[in-house]
C-alpha cells in the first residue's frame, strides 16, 4: 500500500455550501481557487517520517474519478482514525494544548451543552515555510 501511494496526489475541495453560487463565473472561480492537489504521503521535515496526508476534504486521487478514488479514500481515513492514532482530549478550564499541524488531524467535536456551556479557544499559528513537501 505504501509503494502504490508513493507520489500519488489527492484533489482538495471545499464542500459545494462552502462555494460562492452568486453568479456562475464566480462559483467556477471560486472553485479553481479552492482546488489544490498534494502528495499523500508527505516527509516530516524534522523527523523524516512519512505522514499520510488525508483528510475529509481530498474528494479524490489526481487521474481518478470520485467513484475510482471512494473505497481508497475511506480505507485511508479509517486507517488514520485508528485508535492506535488518536489521543482525545477532553478540555479542561486553563488547558493548553499543542500539535504539529503537519502531522496531525485534528477535529473539534460539539459534545457538549451548547446553550449552558461556553468554550473558549484562542489558537495561535507560527509561520513557518511549507516543508512537508505536499
Amino acid at each position: 500500500m505504501k509503494k502504490m501511494l508513493e507520489g500519488v496526489e489527492g484533489v482538495h475541495m471545499e464542500q459545494e455550501s462552502e462555494l460562492d453560487h452568486s453568479s456562475p463565473e464566480r462559483l467556477a472561480a471560486h472553485r479553481k481557487v479552492k482546488t489544490t492537489a498534494h502528495r499523500i504521503i508527505g516527509v516530516h521535515p524534522e523527523t523524516g517520517r512519512k505522514l499520510l496526508y488525508i483528510g475529509d476534504k481530498v474528494r479524490l486521487f489526481a487521474g481518478m474519478t470520485v467513484e475510482e478514488s471512494e473505497p481508497l479514500l475511506n480505507y485511508l481515513r479509517l486507517h488514520a482514525r485508528r485508535a492506535q492514532f488518536v489521543c482525545r482530549h477532553v478540555p479542561q478550564k486553563d488547558d493548553i494544548v499543542v500539535w504539529d499541524q503537519r502531522s496531525t488531524a485534528h477535529n473539534a467535536l460539539g459534545d457538549y451543552d451548547r446553550r449552558n456551556e461556553l468554550r473558549h479557544l484562542d489558537k495561535i499559528t507560527l509561520l513557518a515555510p511549507c516543508t512537508h513537501g505536499l
